[in-house]
């Protein structure tokens, strides 16, 4: 055979290959946080890449304690970056670290006092970790915000001058950072404040901005972090927070410039939402969903260039079972799940646990949505109180 041949075969199954793994399909883990006070746990699920069904794999310890009482203020209390999941332990006031493992299971790296009181919010910020800290009211706990940085091992490290006070009563819930920028926000849901900071390289926290006079801003999203929407106009800076309050239920979009300065401002405010409170973005940049826990529904806003929000329509596929929560998408942007939790009804008792996962889909009627399954989670985290999911997909 002649040297030209074998070239052009080597390069002819080459490409062969290279077809062949691209259209493998992804392999998704899901994680929730219990949140128990006994023995706060981890549930780990994996996705069939054909049905888009999930199936329990284990849960594991985090070697701390969650706090039920937090009943639901919380958003992104999971985080990951690369093989890395972090987790909170609102009731131990720590953080546990994990490395995620082929097939989705998780190995116990160690655990890390939060810096603070009551973390219950976690978000990658370069290769620092934020953790929001809540603080209580009733125990006279400040909130505050710390930092750490994470090593090479996934092991963190305290920066002893990164750290932000909030007094008791503010109520902070989330902590989002903006991608591939050095600025990041927090929700404080009882002062209705959004706070605009940057973590300096001398590693101090600096609050550069703040939206204030809003209706309860409860959790938000960003774009991801390698969003191929982050390459729209200038939506690398994008913020997007729910505001959850009964009478001025709605969403806010903004964004911010390169050293955290707040500019166009968006806001949709539509009371049949009822009480918004956790949101993600699509990849495309494009589509922003929103959770309402008493109506169980998930409500489809477009975001047009410069990030005006534009409302497309809701979906509610049950009016039964557990409120809606945290929700997230996975990077692929072919599904989104949600964590359904809590009876809903005053005063909110425990009851069990459901992820929802959904097919998005091109049908803008239903909020791009299609529901697949609800799985509840195991019957013994009924007396707990989840909160967190994110996915994982590689």
């Amino acid at each position: 055979m002649k040297p030209f041949t074998h070239f052009l075969l080597a390069i002819l199954l080459q490409v062969a290959l290279s077809s062949k793994t691209e259209a493998a399909p992804l392999m998704t883990s899901v994680y929730v946080i219990q949140n128990s006070a006994i023995n706060n746990q981890i549930a780990a699920f994996q996705q069939d890449p054909a049905t888009g069904s999930l199936r329990l794999i284990e849960t594991y310890s985090t070697g701390g304690l969650g706090r039920p009482s937090v009943d639901g203020n919380s958003s992104h209390a999971l985080v990951t970056r690369g093989q890395q999941l972090f987790a909170v332990n609102s009731g131990d006031h720590s953080i546990s670290a994990f490395e995620i493992l082929t097939g989705g299971r998780l190995r116990f790296q160690g655990r890390y006092p939060s810096g603070g009181f009551v973390p219950v919010s976690l978000a990658i910020h370069r290769d620092h970790l934020l953790v929001l800290n809540q603080g209580s009211n009733l125990e006279a706990l400040h909130g505050g915000i710390s930092a750490f940085r994470i090593r090479r091992d996934g092991s963190l490290q305290p920066i002893s001058s990164a750290y932000f006070d909030y007094v008791p009563g503010d109520l902070p819930v989330d902590v989002l950072t903006a991608p591939n920028s050095d600025v990041f926000g927090v929700s404080r849901k009882l002062s209705g404040n959004f706070d605009i900071f940057r973590l300096s390289e001398d590693g101090f926290i600096l609050r550069t901005d703040s939206i204030g006079g809003l209706q309860e801003p409860y959790g938000g999203a960003t774009l991801p972090e390698r969003s191929l929407g982050s390459k729209r106009m200038n939506l690398g800076n994008l913020f997007a927070v729910t505001q959850g309050k009964e009478d001025q239920p709605g969403v806010l979009a903004f964004k911010t410039n390169s050293r955290g300065a707040v500019k166009q401002m968006n806001q949709d405010i539509r009371p049949q939402l009822l009480d918004p409170c956790w949101a993600a973005i699509h990849p495309d940049g494009q589509r922003l969903w929103v959770s309402a826990f008493a109506r169980r529904s998930l409500s489809l806003y477009h975001l047009e260039r410069n990030g005006v929000l534009q409302w497309v329509s809701d979906i509610a596929p049950i009016d039964q079972g557990p409120g809606g929560l945290d929700i997230t998408i996975r990077s692929d942007g072919l599904y989104l799940f949600r964590l359904s939790a809590f009876d809903k009804k005053p005063p909110f008792p425990p009851t069990r646990p459901y992820i929802d996962t959904f097919k998005i889909i091109n049908q803008p009627d239903s909020a791009d949505l299609a529901l697949i399954e609800s799985l509840p989670l195991p019957e013994d985290w009924s007396q707990s109180s989840p909160m967190g999911i994110v996915a994982v997909s590689r």
